[in-house]
């Protein structure tokens, strides 16, 4: 079996691992007033001048960022997070380079972070599953997408 086979197993594989993990530990997983790991629109709307949310736009083109977007969503490139490693594409790209990423994008230890991604959320719930790899504890993904 091919290295990329393999790392697209292990990936799908921990991504099934987290969503069956999120049953058990969803409620431990959000800031409190956050109703799950799946939010609607109406109540981000409701939140989006609170000071610790980071709503981030993810997975789609900085063009078609810049034509529209949630007000206040930052930008992050998908390849500040995913990438090819040993020749692999598709994988994680390291806890000090994602970290940047998103302090950049301005998430620090108390964000609540939103994401949200152009499709099925694919892209969102790939982050997702980065922040929860790294410890992230207050976040949700949009349902809906863009």
């Amino acid at each position: 079996m091919s290295t990329h086979r393999i790392g697209t197993r292990l990936a799908i594989t921990s991504f099934i691992l987290l969503l069956a993990a999120g049953s058990v530990w969803g409620s431990g997983k959000v800031e409190p007033n956050m109703p799950g790991l799946l939010v609607e629109t109406n109540w981000l709307e409701r939140r989006l001048d609170h000071d610790n949310i980071v709503v981030i736009d993810t997975g789609r083109s900085i063009d078609d960022y810049n034509s529209g977007h949630i007000p206040g969503a930052v930008y992050l490139d998908r390849s500040t997070y995913y990438g090819e490693v040993d020749g692999v594409p598709g994988m994680f790209l390291g806890i000090d380079a994602v970290t940047e990423a998103l302090r950049s994008a301005g998430v620090n230890d108390d964000s609540v972070v939103v994401l949200y991604d152009p499709g099925h959320g694919l892209w969102a719930t790939r982050l997702f599953w980065t922040l929860e790899l790294l410890g992230h504890n207050h976040l949700a993904v949009l349902n809906g997408g863009s």
